[in-house]
Formats: structure tokens, sequence, C-alpha cells
């Protein structure tokens, strides 16, 4: 008794520690192997009781529980079948529950039938005791217990014939486990002793369960799996003791390094020698890139290398793989030098040029540079006309000479669209070279013979905390200085540039404020007949500036005109113009007139036969008391289009007047088809001349030709007497300048020419 109790106590302090462990397993099946151990501590401790007690009724009353936790213990048995071999329980569950169920009702009635079995006083060491003995009912139970465990061991069987034999292990184990309960069981019913050894067959199972299905690894499994995948890899892999040497190696591995399958001397040598190489013979791990020559050229090879350390940090051993990353390197690198190149012509691009020349001045801050930038004028015209394959082609060329006088250490590329840029050593730039390349080189294919004018500005490297991209500006701007000036190709910047683009900026940026505060004002220059008296007036502009006082046209008209912002302040003008017109209209003065300026960039921006009518209904006024001057150049461009636009304002009732007529080169011309109201003759004609008396018979020409084409002049521009009686004379009547007055502000106009005829 004393080795049958021991056995069972021992066995069940081993269920108790697999219960315990089972709680820190993540794995899926843990929670149904712990119940398993719980379900089998019932019987143990059944039979531990009755191996001690003499009482005849707790031994009825233990044999019954005894029997029907053996019933519940095959219930999770058959659970844990279906879900270790991962079929549905689902489909047998109910059957197993009913076929258990009865027979543990059945085992119930057993002291009321004794169908089961019956107790028999024996008498063992001196100890009463109660052996079972059978009745039919037993052998019925037994029945069911072995077909239970027959079904397990088929349910395995039929996993382990689907399977791969890589997994062929996990299942037979299991297998093994429950024969030997049957086995066991089937011993223990022939012996027939007083004490039931089933049920340490149990236990046995129960742990061997416990330790294959949740502690066991599949070492065998691994392994193969493992060598598996390590040969199919297509990087060579290396696996090293902690000596070095090598206990592993996959074909292509082999192949790189021209191994024999069984040779392992030689790996070693070849991963000390790399680590000596690169000096990490110590390191715990790193990854570097390596060339290697293969028959089909050099290859990059990313290599990692790792040692392997244990739980205690014992060193276990290491491995390296090489993979060869030679596309993934070649793509890389397309993608820096497409992200640095231009794609058209293959120089660096604006941000790639810009960041190198800013290296270059931070290495060699003793070296004295230039900023060159280039570009064609009129390019966009040149697209338009020859197309754009043709633009690319001249592009390219620009960049092939680049290259080609770009002999020394200069750092040069494209800006973009025609714009290229460079950095060259101030010793090294010749400037003659520079010209005569862009000037003798430089074709467009189809036409030759097209005068192409490629300009160039200059900037001196003087600050270099200043950014590069500042630096172009400043030869942007030197290069913007040339102009429309043909004979000049190249300039250098100068200080006096920068302050004339911060005065632009300056400008712009106070524009709308001055508008809104209406800091811009109306100056008015009267317009007078022959006798001096005024019959309307010119109106011009100021800026009265809230720190700087009065600024001058000259201040800010161009920087308007460049930048398109001299439409703001036209419309400005023109409302202002309006005012004033319907004030003087409501003070009897409804036969004065003023003639407001439009430029060229109006006909462009706004439609400017509807902003008129819109003023002269907002205002009630008659259109030909506001009349509306153009200078030749307005309609140089588009001419069909914009005399739409005159002809259009003219039957409204607006008077055009040519203004500057005879300053330009294509006055005469222009008048045969332009439909103008009144000529306006700039005196600057008589002025730039070297031959005056000549000046004057043309002068008389032209207002002779007026007066047959029914167009009244006026003469501006008039400063002294004489010249009011010269023109006079040849049959001009009216006259604007400053020998009858200078342009002045509404208030002293009104008071000098108003005031006194109210």
């Amino acid at each position: 008794m004393f080795g049958y109790v021991a056995s069972l106590s021992i066995l069940a302090l081993a269920v108790i520690i697999c219960i315990m462990r089972s709680y820190g397993k993540n794995k899926k099946i843990a929670k149904t192997v712990r119940v398993i151990l719980y379900a089998l501590l019932l019987p143990v401790a059944t039979n531990f009781v009755m191996a001690i007690s003499i009482n005849k009724q707790t031994h009825e009353i233990l044999n019954i529980v005894y029997f029907m936790s053996v019933d519940v213990l095959l219930y999770f048995l058959m659970k844990y079948a279906y879900e270790y071999s991962d079929y549905s329980f689902k489909k047998i569950k109910y059957l197993c529950m009913l076929v258990l169920a009865g027979d543990m009702v059945s085992l119930a009635f057993n002291p009321f039938k004794h169908h089961t079995f019956t107790l028999l006083k024996v008498v063992d060491n001196n100890k009463v005791k109660y052996a079972v003995i059978s009745e039919w009912y037993n052998f019925v139970h037994l029945s069911i217990s072995f077909v239970f465990i027959v079904a397990l061991l088929v349910v395995f069987a039929i996993k382990m014939a689907h399977v791969s034999k890589l997994y062929f292990e996990k299942y037979l184990v299991i297998e093994l486990a429950l024969g030997f309960v049957a086995i066991w069981e089937f011993y223990s019913v022939l012996l027939d002793e007083l004490y039931d050894r089933s049920i340490i067959g149990y236990e046995i199972a129960g742990i061997l369960i416990y330790f294959f299905s949740i502690e066991y690894n599949h070492v065998l499994l691994s392994h193969q799996m493992f060598d598996k995948l390590v040969t199919n890899v297509s990087a060579p892999t290396f696996f090293f003791d902690d000596s070095h040497n090598c206990i592993y190696m996959n074909p292509v591995g082999m192949e790189m390094f021209n191994i024999d399958k069984d040779d392992f001397e030689k790996p070693k040598k070849v991963i000390l020698d790399f680590l000596e190489k690169n000096n990490k013979i110590d390191s715990d791990g790193f990854q570097i890139k390596i060339p290697f020559v293969k028959e089909d050229g050099e290859h990059i090879f990313q290599t990692e290398y790792k040692k392997l350390y244990d739980k205690k940090n014992e060193l276990i051993g290491s491995y390296i793989i090489f993979s060869d990353v030679t596309d993934d390197e070649k793509k890389a690198e397309f993608e820096r030098y497409r992200a640095d190149h231009d794609s058209l012509t293959g120089l660096y691009n604006d941000s790639a040029l810009k960041r190198k020349i800013e290296e270059r001045l931070r290495e060699d801050p003793d070296t004295e540079y230039y900023i060159v930038t280039s570009n064609i004028k009129e390019f966009k015209i040149i697209n338009d006309v020859f197309g754009r394959a043709s633009g690319d082609a001249l592009l390219k060329q620009c960049a092939e000479i680049l290259s080609k006088i770009s002999v020394n250490d200069e750092i040069f590329g494209r800006i973009g669209a025609d714009k290229f840029g460079l950095l060259v050593r101030k010793e090294l730039f010749d400037e003659e070279l520079f010209l005569k390349s862009s000037k003798d080189m430089v074709k467009i294919p189809e036409n030759e013979d097209y005068p192409l004018i490629i300009q160039i500005g200059v900037y001196e490297v003087v600050d270099r905390n200043m950014p590069v991209s500042a630096m172009f500006d400043r030869a942007y701007m030197a290069m913007s200085s040339i102009k429309d000036d043909v004979n000049i190709r190249i300039a250098y910047y100068e200080n006096e540039m920068r302050e004339d683009l911060v005065w632009e900026q300056k400008i712009l940026g106070e524009l709308e404020d001055a508008i809104k505060e209406k800091h811009l004002l109306p100056y008015l220059q009267p317009q007078v007949d022959v006798d001096g008296k005024i019959e309307g007036a010119e109106v011009l502009v100021r800026w009265r500036h809230p720190q700087e006082g009065l600024r001058m046209p000259g201040k800010f008209i161009n920087v308007l005109e460049k930048n398109g912002k001299i439409v703001n302040l036209d419309m400005y003008i023109w409302e202002e113009a309006c005012i004033i017109l319907k004030s003087w209209k409501e003070r009897g003065f409804d036969n004065m007139y003023l003639s407001v300026n439009i430029s060229p960039k109006d006909f462009y921006y706004v439609d400017l036969y509807e902003v008129f009518m819109k003023l002269i209904e907002k205002y009630e006024l008659d259109a030909k008391n506001l009349r509306l001057e153009i200078t030749e150049s307005v309609v140089m461009n588009d001419i069909e289009q914009k005399l739409l636009v005159i002809n259009k304002l003219r039957s409204a009732g607006f008077l055009i007047e040519m203004d500057d007529f005879g300053s330009g080169y294509s006055s005469l011309n222009l008048l045969k088809d332009l439909p103008v109201d009144i000529l306006k003759l700039d005196m600057v004609f008589l002025k730039e001349t070297r031959n005056p008396e000549r000046a004057k018979i043309i002068l008389q020409e032209i207002i002779n030709m007026a007066r047959k084409l029914i167009i009244p002049v006026i003469s501006e521009g008039v400063e002294t007497e004489e010249q009011v009686s010269f023109l006079s004379d040849m049959g001009c009547g009216m006259f604007q300048g400053y020998y009858f007055a200078k342009p002045i502000s509404l208030e002293e106009f009104e008071e000098k020419y108003l005031v006194k005829n109210e």
C-alpha cells in the first residue's frame, strides 16, 4: 500500500506543478491541458483516500466518484484530441456528453442496484480493506472507457496520416502516451488487485500530454524547417560556433566563396579575414556594404554579422549573411542622380547646384569666386516660334558649351527654364571666352541665322554667410540690368542694383495702403488755348508719403509698370478723375474735361470698356469730359484686339488722345490705322535734335497733316514764349507745359482756375 500511495502522491505533485506552469504559457492549447490536469486530481484524490480509509460506506461513495471523474477526464481528453489536431470538437461534443452523462447516471444508482460493483471486506497486512467486485455494468463502464481511448488513438492516427513527416513527431508522442494509458488500464483490469493502478497511467499520460503539448520544442521539426529555410534563402548564410568554426553554410554561400560542401575550414578563414579586414573582430554585431566581384561583374552586398548569446550571456556562436543589394543600390544611385540632376541637360539641378556651391565655399574659404548666371533673351518667343523641341535642343547646346568651357573645378548646372548657373574661381573667369562661346556656338537648328542673345550676370562672392540663393539673386539683378541693350551681353553686380530692388519691394509693399489711405494724389496740369484760356487738364499723380513727403512719378511709375501694379494705380486715378468731374459739374463747370492715362498693361488686366462705362454711369458724366490718353507703345502688340477696344470706347463718346506723338519710330504708320481724336506733340522732338530747323519743318508738316485729317493738336512740354509763338504760327491751338503751369494739386488748381469764375 505504501508504494501505491507514494506513487499517487509523487505523480499528483508533478500534476500540480504542471498546472502552475501552464498559467505562464501563451499557447492556445494550454487552457484545455490545464483542465485535463485539474480533472486528474479528483480521481487521484479518491484513490488516495480509499487507500487509507477502512470505512465501507466511504469506499462505496468514493468508488462511484472515481468512476464518474474518469468519465469527466475522458470527455476533456476527447476535447483536447480534437483541438490539438485542429479538428472541430463541436461535431461530437454533444454525443460524448450524452454517452458519458448516461454512464454517470447509471453509476449513481449503484448504491441501490449494486449493478456496477459490490465491496468485499478483506484484510491486507492486518488492515481491513474493501475490494471492488465487478458486476455486469462495470464491464459496460470499462467498455465505454476503452471506446473513448480507442477513439482518441484513432483521432491522432488520422491526423498523422495527413500531415508532413516534419509534424509526425508532434502527434506520435501523444498517441504513444494514450496508448500507454489503454495498455496500463487493460493490465490493471487483468490484475484485479486491491488497488486500482489505472489512475497511475492517467497521471503519467496527463504529465506527458502537458510536456509534449506545451513545454516540448520540436527540435527535429525546428532543425528541418530551419534547414529548409536557410537552404532556400538566396543570401549566402553561414553559422559559426563560439570559436568561429563553421557549423552550417547554405549552397549559395558555398558557391559565392567557392567552398566545397564538406570543407568547414575555409569558411572559418573567410570570416576571420573579413572581421580583421573591417576591424570588427571584437564586435557583437554590425552591418556594412561591401563590393564583391562575380562572373557578371561587381556586386554590392549588405553584410550582417551578429554574435549570439544564451540566457546567461555566454557566447554560443555567430552568423553572417551576405544580401545582394546591387539592384537596390543601382536604383538608389539612379534616384540620387535624378534628384540632383536636370532631366533634360544632365547638369546639376537648382537645389543640387546651390548645395554643391555652398559646400565648396565652406570648404575653400580663401579662394575668391564668382557666381555666374545666364539666360537666353526672349526664350519663350523661341519656344513659341520654333517649337518646344527646338527650345530643348538649344538648352542642351548651352549645357554642352558650359561643360566644355568649365575645364577646371567649376560647379555648374541648370537653375530652371533657360537659366544656367556657375561657380568659378575669379582668377579663372574668362569673360571673352564666355561671350565668344555663347555667340558663336549656340544656334537654333531650324534657323542658324536667328539672332540669339545670351545675357550673363556676374556676382563676386563677398559674404560667404549669405545664402547661395541670395548670391544668385544678385547675379540675376546684374543680368536684368542689361534689359534691352543689345550691345551689352554681360553685367557685374553693384550694390546700387540691390538698392533698386529693395526700393521696388518697398513701393510694391506700400501701394495698397497708399491707395486705401488716399496718399496717391491727382495732380492736374492745365491744357490751354493760344490766349491762355483753360479748357481742361491732364491728370497726373504724386505720392504723399507719411514719412518721406512728396514722391514724384519717376520714383514709382516704372516700378509699377514693371510689375503690373500700374493697373491698380490707373483704376484709382480714373475714379479720382471722375469724382473731380462730378464735383465740377455740380458747380457748373461741366464744359471742363480731364485726360487720364492708359497703360499698355491695362488692356490685358481689365475690361477697359466695362470699367469706363461703369464709371461714367456711377458719377453721371458725359463720356467726352473724360479723355483717354494712350501712347503708341500701347498698340505695338495685339493691335487688332486693342483697336476693337478703342473703337468701342470712341463709339461710347470717349475721346482718344495719342500721347507723345512723334517721339517714337512708327507714329505715322500708326496714325494711318489708329482711330484717334487728338494728337499730343512732344516738344522733346525739338530739343533732342542736331538740326532744329529741319525738325521745325517736320513739325509743321505734322500739324498740317493733322489739320487735313481734322485731328486737333495739343503741344505738350511747352516751356517758352518763343515755342508758343512759332507753334501758334504753325497752326497749333492748344498747349500744355511749364510755360503756362506745372502740375499742381487739385486744391491749387481749383483756387487758381475755377474759384474766380464761380
